[in-house]
Order: structure tokens, then C-alpha cells, then sequence
């Protein structure tokens, strides 16, 4: 991941006050931190996905044991 000093992210932020203006930049933000916020929670929906299935079978076999003492 790269690794920006303080003069890039102030250069970022004037850039971004030039082109979007004051006024659109709050609204920007939040539309950002919200996608970011879906992307995350959809990745660990495919991640946990792939692992509920196997907790839940996992599960059922503790069941099936202890019912019949195996």
C-alpha cells in the first residue's frame, strides 16, 4: 500500500477543493465512507460465506454424536 506524506494529502485536498468545491465535498465524503462500508461488509459476507456452511455441518455432526453417545 503507498505511503503518502503530509504535503501529497494537503496537494489531494486542494485539488479536490478545486475541482468539487466546498459545498459538494461533505456530500462526497459520505458517499465514499458509505462505499467503502458495502464493499467491506460484502467482503466478509463471501468470506464468511464460504465458512458458515461448513460451522453449521460442523455442528450438526457435535449434534448427531452427542445424541448417540458416540
Amino acid at each position: 500500500m503507498p505511503h503518502f506524506s503530509a504535503s501529497t494529502i494537503v496537494l489531494i485536498i486542494i485539488a479536490a477543493l478545486l475541482l468539487f468545491g466546498p459545498q459538494r465535498l461533505p456530500e462526497l465524503g459520505r458517499a465514499v465512507g458509505r462505499t467503502f462500508r458495502e464493499l467491506k461488509s460484502g467482503a466478509k459476507e463471501i468470506v464468511g460465506g464460504d465458512e458458515e456452511p461448513q460451522a453449521s455441518s460442523q455442528s450438526r455432526k457435535e449434534i448427531r454424536s452427542d445424541e448417540t453417545g458416540r
